[in-house]
């Protein structure tokens, strides 16, 4: 598994060093909302994962893949099921996507 966070802030504000020095916090907090979320497992909704800023994403959006990526990465382990992936545009390996978490 890798995961890259970028801070959007030119300069930086320190957000990523925090994220990064409590990633552990981070993912846990981030499970808990889409486990504890009474919208539908196969989608979301602005309690868990949706956000103005990725609403061009709305449809895809599903809570059950962001809780199964969210616990796979908690625990290092595992791949991800096939439904919750799509082929890349220019490769034939499968990429996870997540696009209710704003990393890249």
């Amino acid at each position: 598994w890798s995961l890259s966070l970028f801070d959007t802030v030119s300069g930086g504000a320190g957000h990523v060093l925090r994220i990064e020095e409590h990633l552990d916090l981070v993912l846990a907090a981030a499970l808990r909302r889409v486990s504890a979320c009474e919208c539908g497992s196969e989608t979301s909704c602005y309690g868990c994962l949706r956000s103005y800023g990725n609403q061009r994403d709305h449809d895809d959006l599903s809570r059950s893949a962001a809780e199964q990526i969210l616990s796979r990465l908690m625990a290092g382990v595992g791949p991800i099921d096939a439904a919750h992936t799509v082929e890349a545009a220019s490769d034939t390996s499968p990429v996870v996507t997540a696009p209710g978490l704003d990393f890249a």
